[in-house]
């Protein structure tokens, strides 16, 4: 049979099967035709639920908010019983803001399905998914009117506040899921993970150590305790929970991430690119991996190397902007100014305002010894993102290195004022107050530096060099 215009109007009702089938295959491309289709289905047989139903969703999916509902009324005259279908028209009463018809059918669907609370549970974790925030919201307020006391929805509607930013009502909710049942670990992993976003490390910590003693093998909680234990700066305690994740699944991305990480800050280089190696073999065509590599190429002065790495990350992922930053920096090092510039030109067009690349090119700038562009460029920076204390540090050090010492000087004060948890402001300013002989200031900004990140190799080795200097 041809499916067009001229045998629809002769349509038999043993051939509605076949043609409602084509209507749905084509509502997408020939949305008009399929309307025809369903609307002659509906002239020879108006009680047809099965294409009012059908009818009801492309009426909805294309915005006709008035007509579908007309549909479902007439759906609910004929099927007066059906809880599939109340839950659907509920549902759609609350995409159009009828929220007291949406809790009416609702209602009739809780009493008419044993797995009413499982449905919504899942079209509001959906819809959160979605960021239709204001509806899932409903969905959960709905739910704990009828059952007050399920941890389950908690849980996830703390997760929805903590997404909306609503921290203190998100406790709330995570205190009770906890509280309602006491083995609720997914509770705990979820509240301990906005404790530490929001830096209340020491009860995150309490929190990971509770799931932790329940399953000492979950990987999620062990991997975000091990950023944790980072954050304070316990790098050795942090060392042993990445070995024990490591020793679980010894191609966990995100341990071996921050593991090759941990042994590139003390210098550990060898062990840092063998850890980094076994990502890059684990995940052969991922691109964090080859950046991971060729950052700790860089870190090792292997520059060369390097930059063949960072021409890998490229291939696999042209708009990695850092790569494209590292590899222009690497290459100016190397003394391949022009394609150095060349390549940070071509990513200030095709990243317009990345702040990692106008940091480098201000940089490298600098390094160069074009200090009015350097200074231009660090400054629009610092103006675009004010709490940058790394943009400050080298917008002082332009400063300085034009003689401009108490500019500079002012500069380094901010930046440790907008900064003071980056151990890199920190070093740089240690750096600049042993430049102009203000030792006793210098070394308070090395202890600091130190106490931020203890034992790392770049700082000890500034600090040495500075003390070197010194007695000489």
């Amino acid at each position: 049979m041809e499916f067009n215009r001229e045998n629809l109007a002769s349509l038999r009702e043993e051939d509605i099967a076949i043609w409602g089938e084509y209507a749905d295959n084509i509502k997408y491309s020939d949305p008009e035709f399929a309307e025809n289709i369903y609307q002659k289905i509906l002239s020879l047989d108006e009680e047809h639920t099965t294409a009012l139903s059908i009818y009801a969703d492309f009426l909805h999916e294309n915005g006709r908010f008035r007509e579908t509902k007309l549909i479902y009324t007439r759906l609910l005259q004929l099927e007066p019983e059906n809880s599939n279908l109340f839950f659907r028209f509920g549902a759609f009463c609350v995409e159009t803001g009828e929220f007291d018809l949406a809790e009416k059918y609702f209602m009739r669907f809780f009493e008419s399905d044993a797995l009413a609370a499982e449905r919504l549970m899942d079209k509001a974790n959906e819809l959160s998914e979605q960021e239709k925030f204001r509806a899932a919201e409903w969905y959960y307020r709905f739910m704990l009117r009828q059952i007050p006391d399920d941890p389950f929805i908690f849980n996830n509607y703390a997760l929805l506040l903590a997404d909306l930013g609503r921290f203190v009502e998100a406790e709330e909710f995570f205190k009770k899921a906890i509280q309602s049942e006491e083995n609720y670990m997914g509770a705990c992993f979820n509240y301990a993970n906005m404790l530490f976003m929001l830096e209340r490390i020491d009860e995150a910590e309490w929190y990971y150590d509770k799931c932790l003693a329940n399953d000492p093998e979950d990987l999620p909680v062990l991997n975000n305790y091990g950023s944790l234990l980072i954050r304070k700066a316990e790098f050795h305690k942090a060392e042993m929970i990445l070995k024990r994740i490591l020793g679980i699944n010894p191609a966990d991305s995100i341990a071996l991430q921050n593991y090759a990480n941990l042994l590139m800050r003390d210098g550990r280089y060898d062990e840092a690119l063998h850890c980094a190696n076994i990502w890059i073999t684990s995940y052969p065509d991922f691109a964090p991996a080859y950046f991971q590599y060729a950052t700790i190429l860089v870190e090792a002065n292997l520059l060369n190397e390097a930059v063949d790495m960072l021409r890998k990350v490229l291939e696999l992922d042209p708009q990695h902007a850092e790569a494209l930053a590292l590899l222009a920096v690497s290459l100016s090092e190397l003394g391949e100014i022009e394609e150095s510039e060349q390549l940070f030109k071509q990513g200030l067009v095709s990243h317009s305002g990345d702040p990692i690349l106008r940091f480098h090119y201000a940089a490298m700038l600098f390094d160069n010894e074009r200090y009015e562009d350097a200074e231009r460029w660090a400054k629009a920076l610092s103006e675009s993102d004010p709490e940058n204390g790394e943009a400050l540090c080298l917008l002082g050090n332009i400063m300085h290195a034009q003689g401009k010492v108490y500019a500079a000087r002012d500069l380094f004060e901010r930046s440790l004022k907008k900064d003071p948890s980056n151990p890199e402001v920190w070093l740089q300013a240690a750096i600049f107050y042993h430049a102009i002989r203000d030792y006793k200031e210098s070394e308070d900004c090395f202890s600091k530096a130190l106490q931020l990140s203890p034992n790392d190799k770049r700082i000890l080795d500034e600090k040495i060099r500075c003390n070197d200097e010194k007695k000489s």
